[in-house]
């Protein structure tokens, strides 16, 4: 007891704690440690890049099926309207939010952040479908 009750004295005299993992490397090859941490660290970052780089590729190679299934509504209406087609186009050369959001190389993971409710979004949309089903059931149009 008088042991424990010592050693919490003295803790409280030294609350600093010392750091015990440093990056105290012998000074004749103090070089050779630091360049190879930076060698490590460019690989770290040539590899994010080109797995980005990889991801954009694959999504130009590959776009949204939603936009194929545009093109199709157009190839089975040979006869539509030449009004139509310019409002198509200005649709493809304004990109919305979303397509910028993703035009913007980003981890798989910080992708599904972004994308992820907050607990706001998810009561206004719970709000949103129960106002729905009451007015269903009061005959509301």
């Amino acid at each position: 007891m008088e042991y424990m009750r010592l050693l919490r004295k003295e803790r409280k005299k030294n609350p600093a704690p010392q750091n015990v993992y440093k990056d105290e490397y012998p000074e004749h090859l103090k070089h050779l440690y630091l360049a190879e941490k930076e060698k490590l660290k460019k690989e770290a970052w040539t590899n994010r890049v080109n797995r980005s780089k990889l991801r954009m590729k694959d999504k130009e190679e590959h776009p949204p099926e939603e936009d194929d299934g545009q093109m199709e509504l157009n190839e089975e209406k040979p006869g539509a309207s030449e009004e139509t087609e310019p409002t198509l186009e200005t649709k493809h050369t304004k990109p919305s939010e979303k397509e910028e959001q993703f035009s913007i190389p980003m981890s798989n993971r910080m992708r599904k952040k972004m994308l992820k409710k907050t607990s706001y979004q998810k009561h206004k949309r719970s709000l949103k479908g129960s106002k729905k089903v009451k007015e269903k059931t009061r005959g509301v149009p």
